[in-house]
């Protein structure tokens, strides 16, 4: 019965999102008939209804690897890399600029366009700029390492390896585990431990490397990268294994061991 009305309720959005992206087309063109009618931001509006009308177009332009990864990345932790940050201000003035001077609307429309400029401008030159595991700025985050297809299960569709499968869940060599897609620093080998749940455990991260975000399961939280995004596992409380009464429970596949030089 809930699948069925789940399938319902995913028919009847797309209906919607069709009908509205219809009426939103027809005014685009009556704007470019009639002078005073935004008619660029109506059909703009169309276009994004008829993505979200299509899974499979929807998935293209928001998932794929091309496009997506940044949309996803920066949703989760909020920073861009840097030549994202240069073209997404030159994409808000050229449409800015084309919007003011080449169309006939009065300045009642270009007034709040102008605004919205100068206010995207802010907000995207004020958003943390990526680096990456060298401490570099990140001009692009699509010189990630290669991953294997379940490295990419687990590392960008927020997968699980089977418990007890990792070659890190029965492992306690000195030294570094550090991000599988961007290398960067995560957790040290003094902070892990063996919570015998089937998955690797630390009780603390590396200083500033892990995010923690809401799980859509709307129970648990999740980890991930702070410098990719990538999905590491999960951060449970109040089991007492540690002091800290935490433990992050992480996916081998998310991670790669770098060995003490001193070890």
């Amino acid at each position: 019965m809930n699948i069925r009305l789940k399938s319902l309720l995913n028919k009847f959005k797309r209906f919607l999102f069709v009908t509205f992206g219809l009426i939103f087309l027809g005014l685009g063109i009556v704007g470019y008939v009639l002078p005073g009618m935004p008619g660029t931001i109506f059909l703009i509006i169309a276009a994004a209804l008829f993505v979200r009308s299509s899974d499979r177009l929807y998935n293209f332009v928001v998932k794929n690897r091309l496009f997506g990864r940044h949309v996803k990345d920066f949703l989760e932790t909020g920073a861009m890399p840097l030549k994202a940050k240069i073209i997404s201000v030159v994409s808000v003035w050229t449409f800015s600029l084309i919007s003011i001077v080449l169309t006939p609307y009065t300045w009642l429309f270009k007034g709040p366009v102008l605004i919205l400029a100068i206010v995207g401008t802010i907000y995207i030159t004020s958003r943390p700029t990526r680096r990456n595991s060298k401490g570099n700025l990140d001009m692009d985050n699509s010189n990630y390492n290669t991953l294997s297809s379940k490295e990419q299960l687990v590392i960008e569709n927020k997968g699980t390896e089977p418990p007890f499968s990792g070659e890190y869940d029965d492992f306690f060599e000195t030294g570094t585990y550090v991000c599988r897609r961007c290398d960067a620093e995560l957790y040290r080998s003094i902070d892990k431990f063996n919570a015998h749940c089937g998955w690797p455990a630390f009780d603390k991260e590396v200083p500033e490397a892990v995010t923690r975000l809401p799980d859509p399961d709307g129970h648990r939280t999740e980890l991930a990268c702070a410098n990719c995004g990538g999905h590491l596992g999960h951060v449970f409380f109040g089991e007492r294994f540690t002091e800290t009464n935490t433990r992050h429970c992480v996916n081998s596949l998310s991670m790669t061991f770098v060995k003490s030089e001193q070890g």
